[in-house]
């Protein structure tokens, strides 16, 4: 009987981890690992760890990590400790169904797959998100892949073989947010088949902080752009880069506009927030993204996914913060956002 490795980061997750702990050694799937690593919590998760591991001696391993390394890390620790024939993920705030190893598994088995996605239902926009469709299974061409990359998502929905991770080591980025990012772009790019499941087996709860959700605008910036750098990294090289690269663009562009947006409305609503400090890391990544895309508005997946305020945005900033800025200055929804705000604020 194949077994599963499911690794689970910690970090500070308090009375949470029992519940999502607990869910994992319910599986009906029976030949499974857990484990767990604290990544320097500083509540009582690693006692917390340790009573778990207690109670269920059998399925539970507790790491303790003496240096906090962020999830990538905890999960590059995880991997290095994973014994089983497949390997899956869960956060410690969330839930997996009691069967959702075993049909992960059994799709698995039954399709040779590299890896097995499935459906989950996301707590804070209370809908089921099936993210792997029919059309992007089976044995993996340049199309499938870059639909793959398109959709993105998360390592907890998913299991894989565990070749596709560890035949080389396959490690994460550490001490960072969206470490998963370029990971999962990186395992599309490369691996052979996907497989998919029609149902919901995960509960992700998105409405707690998290290491997701940085609050340092600064620090924000530099996440989002390490991630979309990560992106062109890890495929810029491979030998079927010509046929997915439309895809790893629309996926830098995508976090380029995302980190400009939110450089502009902290400094549009927020009085603290000065032009300089705002003209510093508009213009670091101009200077990145002009480094790595010329151009790349011409791509075929960005007008259906992205608005041409957005599109226009970016443009922009290509030219000079100081261009981008002028043209913000006389869009009526970024106007009327600002003066919505400031009313709302007393300012």
């Amino acid at each position: 009987m194949d077994k599963i490795s499911v690794i689970m980061p910690v970090y500070n997750a308090g009375a949470d981890l029992f519940q999502s702990v607990v869910s994992l050694c319910q599986q009906t799937y029976e030949n499974m690992e857990i484990i767990l690593v604290n990544d320097c919590s500083t509540d009582d998760s690693w006692l917390r760890m340790l009573a778990l591991e207690q109670k269920f001696p059998d399925k539970i391993m507790a790491i303790n990590c003496e240096e906090n390394r962020g999830p990538g890390g905890a999960r590059n620790i995880g991997l290095s400790y994973a014994t089983g024939d497949y390997i899956g993920f869960c956060d410690s705030d969330d839930e997996a169904k009691r069967d959702m190893f075993e049909l992960l598994h059994d799709k698995a088995v039954e399709g040779d797959y590299d890896m097995v996605d499935s459906a989950y239902y996301c707590k804070r926009d209370n809908e089921v998100v099936r993210l792997t469709q029919n059309d992007m299974t089976g044995e993996l061409d340049d199309e499938k892949r870059s639909k793959l990359i398109l959709g993105g998502g998360f390592l907890w929905s998913r299991l894989f073989k565990r070749s596709v991770l560890l035949d080389p080591l396959k490690p994460m980025r550490e001490k960072c947010t969206l470490e998963d990012s370029d990971y999962l772009v990186s395992l599309f790019a490369t691996m052979k088949s996907a497989g998919n499941i029609d149902k919901v087996v995960y509960y992700y709860d998105d409405l707690k902080d998290s290491a997701s959700h940085p609050k340092d605008r600064a620090k924000s910036t530099e996440e989002l752009k390490a991630a979309a750098d990560g992106i062109y990294k890890c495929t810029k090289n491979l030998p079927n880069y010509k046929g997915i690269r439309e895809a790893v663009e629309y996926r830098i562009l995508e976090l380029y506009d995302i980190a400009i947006e939110e450089l502009l409305n902290e400094y549009l609503l927020n009085d603290k927030t000065t032009w300089d400090f705002t003209r510093h890391y508009l213009q670091d990544l101009r200077l990145w993204k002009l480094s790595i895309i010329p151009a790349g508005y011409n791509n075929q997946y960005l007008r259906p996914r992205l608005s041409e305020r957005q599109i226009l945005i970016m443009k922009d900033n290509d030219k000079s913060p100081e261009k981008l800025m002028n043209t913000i200055q006389v869009i009526p929804e970024d106007r009327k956002k600002v003066k919505e705000y400031r009313a709302a604020h007393g300012k």
